[in-house]
């Protein structure tokens, strides 16, 4: 799975969109404007595809 991330103008840091997907699903989505909170700068930031960078993770439960 990846993480849809997005970078703060002010500060640089990666945020994450609150979007998880894979590949696949990812080109097909629209190609929108949208916007997503910041906690570093405490502002919303307008993005689209072509702002976002992945991070990978894996979504497997954790074993007890």
């Amino acid at each position: 799975m990846l993480r849809l991330m997005i970078e703060c103008s002010r500060t640089g840091c990666l945020i994450p969109t609150g979007i998880e997907t894979d590949a696949r699903s990812f080109e097909m989505l629209p190609n929108v404007t949208t916007k997503t909170f910041c906690s570093y700068c405490r502002r919303h930031h307008r993005w689209s595809k072509a702002d976002v960078c992945f991070d990978q993770f894996t979504a497997e439960p954790i074993a007890h």
